[in-house]
């Protein structure tokens, strides 16, 4: 009972974060058109130069693992090494630590690890990844000039204080490692320290890998000042003084109960960017960063593992694979859940946004007003079944498989006949493709209903209609919720009832609000069904 109440306070925390956050941006975005945003993703800056800094960080985040192997004593091939490494912080980049510590367990049980040894890899990295940011955060701490916005509400003003207090557990570490050679007593565990010429390759790794995963974001962010919006010039953040932002944001984000700080780091970022670049730019450059090292790195480890799993289904790989294939059958409903709920958060998205008035154009002379209208409706309620379907998915529900990939082909479906949103419903196909691959992994009977309704699931399910909600507001510049007097649409009761070809602003209220009831009616039926 203790730990859950523990979970749930955790979980209310992070919801109320998340909130704060949501809260924060609505602010914000006030100030902008949701068309100047658009213009801003469009022209993405030194995107290609932050995807190959992404793939040097994965590399470079394979000798946590090669480390981590030689102090464990079990040497394993290189090659096998940095797939577990990559589908390992793939999968934590994205689902939290927990989600990427089941992974690696996974894969190297099957190649022989012991379970004692993999839970002293997993701690090895965990003491890794620590070192480093805190290495390297007291390095550009003490040395940073810049002062922390007082918006921030922390109890320093200057970053030099955050150096000295980053700086205590590297020297405690390293200092521990270099006299005291016997195994330390933690509780009821002993654990022995790395040799003095493995704690200098942690250090240097480990800060290599938050410096790398800074200049991501950093190349993303343009060059050039900001215009005459009274911001300072861009020229004068350079790398060096931009680290610690990026830095003291990340500890603000891991903090949070939300997974990789989604939200909570972003507007920390915000407040802490803003005196160099306008919100619309910081925005926009968020976004791809998220896109580029979060979601592209953790949908080719979905596509990995689901590849496996369907060499599996077709008995072409040795026997090793299949042990590994059958490990993979295991981890595939959680992936499947996180991949349904993310198209189920599409298709809402999508439901909220204007349509493109050039295919709305070609649609005119195509359909009826009536398809269309049913279609984007229609289209918002499968979204929202697919979150709902997401628990079936994750507890390998046979009807729950069968549910998905036909909501997933009528949203497919919905997507091209509401506004011809092809790049939708390619998403939506990759998803459909990766859920059919991993039939063998569906086999359990049972309702949807099956189940508790759990703290997370809620948290997510809540924050996606959240999201929604704020973006279609932004979108259609919805005065009511207070962003700004120019207004675009102005809210009337009749919007609910106006039908036509560009009545964006009505589509998406009865969209959001389709949604909405279908979540109620499932969270109201499970609390009959638990009572």
């Amino acid at each position: 009972m203790r730990n859950q109440l523990r979970n749930y306070a955790a979980a209310g925390v992070g919801l109320t974060l998340f909130g704060i956050a949501l809260y924060v941006i609505h602010g914000k975005l006030g100030q902008y058109h949701y068309h100047e945003i658009a213009a801003q993703l469009s022209r993405p800056q030194g995107l290609a130069a932050a995807m190959a800094i992404t793939l040097l960080d994965y590399f470079v985040l394979t000798f946590y693992d090669v480390m981590a192997l030689r102090y464990i004593k079990h040497p394993i091939t290189y090659s096998r090494t940095a797939l577990a490494s990559f589908l390992g912080y793939a999968f934590s980049h994205n689902m939290t630590f927990l989600g990427g510590s089941a992974v690696r367990y996974r894969i190297y049980s099957i190649l022989g690890v012991s379970a004692v040894k993999v839970a002293a890899l997993m701690a090895f990295c965990v003491t890794t990844f620590w070192l480093g940011f805190f290495a390297t955060g007291a390095a550009v701490f003490l040395f940073s000039s810049e002062g922390i916005p007082a918006s921030l509400h922390l109890p320093f003003k200057s970053m030099r204080p955050l150096g000295v207090i980053f700086l205590v557990p590297v020297v405690v570490y390293i200092v521990t490692a270099l006299i005291k050679r016997r195994p330390v007593r933690l509780r009821r565990r002993e654990f022995t320290l790395p040799e003095p010429k493995l704690v200098l390759a942690q250090l240097i790794i480990s800060s290599i890998d938050w410096l790398l995963a800074s200049a991501v974001l950093f190349v993303l962010l343009p060059a050039s000042p900001s215009g005459d919006s009274g911001c300072a010039s861009a020229s004068e953040l350079d790398f060096f003084k931009f680290v610690p932002f990026f830095l003291l944001a990340q500890v603000i984000g891991l903090l949070s109960y939300v997974p990789g700080g989604l939200g909570v780091f972003e507007i920390a970022m915000i407040l802490l960017l803003s005196p160099f670049y306008e919100s619309s730019v910081i925005i926009s450059s968020l976004l791809v960063y998220r896109l580029t090292y979060y979601l592209i790195p953790f949908g080719a480890a979905a596509m990995i593992l689901a590849t496996v799993e369907f060499l599996m289904s077709r008995h072409l790989v040795t026997r090793l694979a299949a042990d590994f294939g059958k490990a993979i059958t295991d981890i595939m409903p959680n992936v499947l859940a996180l991949t349904t709920f993310i198209s189920g958060v599409i298709l809402l998205f999508s439901g909220t946004l204007p349509a493109a008035h050039g295919r709305m154009n070609i649609l005119r002379d195509l359909l009826p007003l009536p398809v269309i209208e049913f279609s984007h409706f229609l289209g918002s309620l499968a979204g929202a079944g697919l979150m709902i379907l997401s628990k079936g998915i994750q507890r390998k529900g046979i009807w729950a498989y069968y549910l998905t990939a036909g909501v997933l082909s009528a949203g497919i479906a919905f997507s091209l006949l509401k506004w011809i949103d092809y790049e939708e419903a390619i998403i939506l196909f990759v998803m459909l493709l990766l859920l059919l691959a991993c039939r063998t992994s569906f086999y359990l009977k049972g309702t949807i209903l099956t189940g508790p309704l759990t703290a997370g699931w809620a948290i997510l399910a809540i924050g996606a209609i959240l999201c929604s909600i704020l973006l279609g507001v932004f979108a259609h510049q919805h005065p009511i919720l207070g962003l700004r007097e120019a207004l675009r649409v102005e809210y009337r009761n009749e919007l609910w009832w106006q039908f036509a070809f560009d009545a964006d602003c009505p589509r998406f209220l009865r969209a959001s609000a389709g949604a909405i009831v279908v979540l109620l009616i499932y969270a109201i039926t499970k609390l009959i069904k638990r009572y």
